[in-house]
């Protein structure tokens, strides 16, 4: 088996101050070098700013798509985000690397966030349970099994 190319996501996360959190995620491969930084109110899970770089693209016109990364702002993470981003980003007027990029940061950034919320004793371990089979009880496999009890959560220990 030969390796044809790597495609390299990665994210990050910085709290900004005790109500923004910054979400910073990176796609790069052979033709892209994108980045987008997010600003996330917390904890209402807002998304209060959005930009977009490219360092390198394949087709001139890419860069076009900065534009729409403002379309996302005010949209919620636990509400209408997962909704809303595909018509902003997919099809003709959308680019698929860039709903990737965001969806690797944004839909992972509530799972990094609560967690330190543990972490660092601002959250009990048992609200954390409770907030995944009310507010993100069907965001997937595991929480919809968690809330039917065919499932255990795995409690992270304060730091």
């Amino acid at each position: 088996m030969t390796k044809l190319c790597s495609r390299h996501f990665d994210v990050d996360f910085f709290e900004k101050d005790e109500k923004t959190w910054v979400v910073v995620s990176r796609l790069i491969d052979d033709a892209h070098d994108i980045t987008t930084t997010v600003e996330v109110t917390v904890p209402a899970m807002v998304i209060s700013g959005a930009d977009i770089t490219f360092a390198r693209y394949p087709l001139d016109v890419c860069p076009m798509i900065e534009k729409n990364v403002k379309r996302i702002v005010g949209l919620n993470l636990l509400k209408n985000y997962n909704m809303k981003a595909p018509t902003i980003f997919l099809g003709s007027r959308g680019c698929g690397n860039v709903m990737q990029i965001l969806g690797t940061g944004l839909q992972s950034f509530v799972y990094a966030y609560y967690p330190h919320q543990i972490r660092t004793g601002k959250m009990t371990a048992a609200e954390w349970e409770r907030f995944t089979v009310t507010r993100l009880r069907k965001a997937c496999l595991g929480h919809t099994l968690l809330e039917q009890g065919k499932a255990s959560m795995m409690h992270l220990a304060p730091s």
